[in-house]
């Protein structure tokens, strides 16, 4: 799978550098979308600007927290590429 992303508002990383991704939660509520549509409501953005933004979370093996960035999913592009391990 490939997803690209032309724009996000906010990033958290974790020391994710070279480590795989199991899992790709796509979340339309979490703590850190409200924190991030709170303070952009603070600072008189227009509410088209944050109202449809979503929260996709990262988790590696064992369940390791590797990136959560908050994005516009109309900003997200995915391709499902089948791949073949030899």
């Amino acid at each position: 799978m490939s997803i690209m992303i032309a724009h996000y508002t906010r990033l958290y990383e974790y020391n994710s550098l070279g480590r795989e991704i199991n899992t790709v939660n796509v979340l339309r509520e979490s703590e850190l979308l409200e924190i991030e549509k709170r303070e952009l409501k603070e600072m008189d953005h227009d509410p088209e600007e944050y109202v449809n933004l979503v929260h996709l979370q990262f988790i590696g093996f064992s369940d390791l927290p590797l990136l959560d960035i908050i994005v516009d999913p109309s900003r997200v592009k995915v391709d499902q590429i089948m791949q073949t391990r030899i």
